[in-house]
């Protein structure tokens, strides 16, 4: 993340109208670092007709910041012109241009966003009630992972979510563009007393996902957003990682590297290799004592003969 550069998450939409002139929506994002103060703020999308399927057009939504200051949520009114034409689908392109306000980077997207940015007409009022929601902003994350579970670790801080062991569906981001999100059962713990917090999540299936950007309602209004200082390292693959010995490695936002796989290989294939050549020895041995005592027995019975 470039140190002077204003960050932030793009949470998602709600209130979306749409009538014979225009399509109006509110859209929301989250600073992670400083401020964001524009008070005008476009970015492209892309509009198709019933009539004209076959034919994008692209044009652009001009939004007008509502906040006065903006608080932990920044909140802007956007406005698309559609012309009385019967829409089929509109594609938000977050290619956010925040007027009189530079250096600004998006550090992620949230599921909720992704749900419908490839067509806002797909969206659902329940969740106008990001519009009133409180956030609680999960910073600086970490996360480790074994078999069908993983852990997320980070601070929140001022003001936190009045939880204890407080059960939570994780909304989260998958590396694919035919599933676009997936859900974890988790558990939010308060682990110390310097406002850090645990997620313990249990995997619904095996997915290959992002974590930057996760979030969960809470109580059904609040939302708790999960941000990694460094969102190249919230890649996760949470699939059974099985080694030959049965045990499965926690792993972090890395995986595991290409010289610690070659290690195992490598150890496993000399462990079969001197099991193999134990078993060898053992059965040879066997083999050589047998042979012995047969040739003792031979000897015994000739002797006995000649003294008959």
């Amino acid at each position: 993340m470039n140190e002077g550069k204003t960050s932030f998450i793009f949470l998602g939409f709600s209130h979306v109208n749409i009538s014979d002139f225009f399509v109006q929506f509110f859209i929301y994002f989250v600073p992670i670092k400083r401020k964001i103060h524009a008070k005008k703020m476009t970015f492209p999308a892309t509009l198709s007709h019933n009539e004209t399927s076959r034919i994008l057009k692209i044009v652009e939504a001009n939004c007008t910041l509502q906040n006065s200051e903006p608080e932990s949520k920044v909140k802007y009114l956007c406005e698309i012109e559609k012309r009385n034409a019967t829409l089929n689908g509109i594609e938000i392109i977050p290619d956010f241009n925040f007027m009189s306000q530079d250096n600004l980077e998006m550090a992620g997207i949230s599921p909720l966003a992704r749900m419908f940015m490839k067509n806002l007409l797909l969206y659902d009022k329940k969740y106008d009630k990001i519009s009133d929601a409180n956030i609680y902003l999960m910073d600086n994350s970490t996360f480790k992972y074994a078999k069908k579970l993983f852990n997320i670790t980070g601070k929140i801080d001022d003001p936190q979510p009045k939880v204890e062991n407080k059960s939570l569906v994780l909304m989260l981001n998958l590396l694919s563009e035919e599933e676009i999100t997936t859900e974890a059962d988790c558990d939010l713990n308060n682990n110390t007393e310097n406002n850090y917090y645990n997620l313990n999540c249990t995997c619904r299936e095996e997915f290959v996902g992002n974590l930057q950007g996760s979030m969960s309602f809470i109580d059904n209004r609040d939302i708790l957003l999960v941000n990694f200082q460094n969102s190249t390292q919230s890649i996760i693959n949470a699939t059974e990682t099985k080694v030959s010995n049965g045990i499965f490695f926690m792993r972090n936002s890395g995986g595991i590297n290409g010289g610690i796989i070659a290690a195992l290989i490598i150890v496993s294939v000399a462990v079969l290799a001197a099991l193999i050549a134990t078993i060898y020895c053992i059965k040879k041995k066997k083999k050589n004592a047998n042979v012995s005592h047969e040739n003792s027995t031979i000897k015994e019975l000739k002797d006995i003969e000649n003294d008959i």
